[in-house]
């Protein structure tokens, strides 16, 4: 594994291998256990990580998604990845943190987002001052109408009104914003309100900026004039905590927009914060302050980088393809909710994001034609095949066994033909269905059956001498 420091001085370029055997180790495992810092970011990128998040509740997989959704907010306005050149979206993440009320989410967000940019930060409020006090002084005669405005990296307060506004500022400096909400509820309670009792231009803002496009509105200005505010573009992250029963609330069963659907709703691990008696020596504290500096490097390497587009290697492409392919038959299964069918739909943006991302933290954006290799794109579906499982069970608790056998055999006859449904048998069911399904046997078959009949989604009936099923109605 190449040296991060190595890296950052002399931009030397991380061997394939590495990558490989990353990407390698998280096929291996099943659930969150497949992945660790190592697997998912260099060595010493990794190693910092998991210092600095050392004693909270967060593991690989949390800690991870954070800090590249960090990251992301640092990358100028026009860095786009496509996986064939056909259609681009911006290297932005919409992420939020779930977990219960006190379980130290704003901690998580403040190592690893917050604390890397505070130089970077710094600088941007002294540029601004700078150039506001050069336009004070400028003769009035001379000097722009308007004074410079302020772009600052994180915005954590604002309106859907503010922001387009602002976000005409940030496409004239070119750069990209993440807006943090320490509590995601309220954000997404807001544009609730505004689509039931307002204009409903807060969600359609929030999806559009997700695709990085462009606004025009007309508002009454000074005096009845109108005001026109424009911007072609944009590249918004989103970063917030929530917690699960008012994401539940929020949600409710339906995500008709898909806004819920463009979050990464990933988990906290339930486990207390490892705090430690011992005074810490001199060579921990030391140790952690080159931690903090190694993310910071990662934060201004980013922000510094150019905006580039960035493309997937052949066998990447197919492989998002084929994944995503799989995602989207789900997504259009009658049986399948509406909640987790928009959420399916939006795998392979979300994929396509992640996949740029660890691109840039393992090569650094060195070489703007290397193309985004496989092994990354494994790892970031794999991110994301994760999140998606935690978030169906979240919206979905597990089915009694009798309800999942009932499901599958419904979805077999009802699925296979719009028109003429088919029968279907112990051994269809058999065949086509998981080790749980197949435990259930010919007896489970048929109280399932009996079940779907009496519930009026179809009918018993014989194939030659054996119990069969036909679907007559979708599935509720």
């Amino acid at each position: 594994m190449a040296d991060l420091q190595s890296v950052v001085d002399h931009h030397s370029t991380i061997p394939d291998e590495a990558i490989r055997d990353a990407a390698k180790s998280i096929r291996v495992a099943q659930g969150r256990q497949r992945f660790i810092f190592d697997n998912l970011l260099p060595s010493k990128l990794a190693r910092a990580v998991e210092m600095v998040t050392e004693v909270l509740p967060a593991d690989a997989l949390t800690s991870v998604l954070t800090l590249l959704c960090g990251y992301s907010g640092l990358l100028k306005l026009g860095t786009k990845v496509s996986p064939d050149g056909r259609y681009w979206v911006p290297a932005n993440l919409y992420v939020g943190l779930v977990g219960p009320s006190g379980l130290t989410k704003s901690p998580i967000q403040k190592a690893l987002i917050s604390d890397p940019t505070r130089q970077l930060q710094a600088e941007e409020k002294a540029r601004f001052d700078r150039l506001l006090k050069e336009w004070e002084d400028a003769d009035p005669q001379d000097r722009d109408k308007h004074p410079p405005r302020r772009c600052p990296l994180h915005q954590n307060e604002f309106s859907p009104e503010a922001l387009g506004m602002w976000l005409q500022f940030y496409e004239q400096a070119g750069l990209g914003v993440l807006l943090t909400r320490a509590e995601l509820s309220g954000m997404l309670r807001a544009l609730e309100a505004d689509t039931r009792r307002g204009r409903g231009t807060a969600e359609a803002q929030f999806l559009e900026s997700y695709d990085g496009d462009g606004c025009t509105s007309l508002r009454v200005g000074k005096a009845g004039t109108g005001e026109v505010r424009s911007y072609s573009s944009c590249h918004v992250s989103l970063f917030g905590g929530v917690q699960d029963e008012v994401l539940r609330e929020l949600i409710n069963g339906s995500d008709a927009s898909g806004k819920f659907a463009r979050v990464l709703m990933v988990k906290c691990p339930l486990k207390p914060l490892e705090l430690k008696d011992d005074p810490i020596s001199a060579k921990e504290q030391g140790a952690f302050e080159r931690a903090e500096r190694v993310l910071a490097s990662y934060a201004r390497l980013l922000y510094e980088l150019p905006p580039r587009r960035y493309r997937f290697s052949a066998e990447a492409r197919r492989h998002l393809n084929g994944w995503f392919r799989a995602h989207q038959v789900e997504a259009l299964k009658p049986s399948t909710p509406s909640v987790i069918s928009a959420m399916l739909g939006k795998t392979s943006a979300n994929a396509l994001r992640l996949s740029v991302l660890l691109h840039l933290v393992w090569t650094k954006g060195e070489d703007p034609a290397a193309e985004i290799c496989l092994d990354l794109v494994r790892a970031a579906t794999a991110m994301v095949d994760q999140v998606v499982s935690e978030t169906r069970e979240f919206h979905q608790p597990p089915e009694s066994i009798g309800t999942e056998l009932m499901r599958h055999i419904h979805s077999l006859s009802w699925e296979n033909d719009v028109l003429q449904h088919d029968l279907i048998t112990w051994q269809d069911a058999k065949d086509k269905g998981t080790q749980r399904i197949r435990d259930c046997g010919a007896k489970g078959f048929r109280k399932a059956i009996a079940g779907l009949e009496s519930m009026g989604l179809g009918e018993r009936l014989q194939a030659g001498s054996v119990p069969a099923f036909k679907a007559l109605k979708p599935w509720p």
